[in-house]
């Protein structure tokens, strides 16, 4: 019986979600959201490139449809952030 792996994909993706959401908290936020849209746009280049053993827990459904999740997240995230008021007013 062999373990289910997550991949260095997978890693790659927690630890800029980790890293942009310090930065949300401590830093420039909309400088934090850019960063994990980022994160999510490299997530789903590797999905669609990668071989699977590579991209391990990052594949969910196909590749197409991991893809297109990704970078509707990404987008979405994008367009939060740039709209967000950061004056207080």
């Amino acid at each position: 019986m062999s373990m289910f792996r997550l991949g260095p994909l997978w890693w790659l993706l927690v630890i800029g979600c980790g890293v942009s959401l310090a930065i949300v908290i401590f830093g420039p936020m909309r400088l934090g959201g850019y960063i994990l849209a980022g994160v999510f746009v490299v997530t789903e280049l590797g999905r669609m490139s990668l071989p699977d053993k590579l991209v391990g827990g990052v594949a969910v459904r196909s590749r197409a449809i991991d893809a297109c999740t990704l970078l509707a997240l990404a987008i979405a995230i994008v367009v939060s952030f740039a709209k967000i008021k950061l004056d207080g007013g």
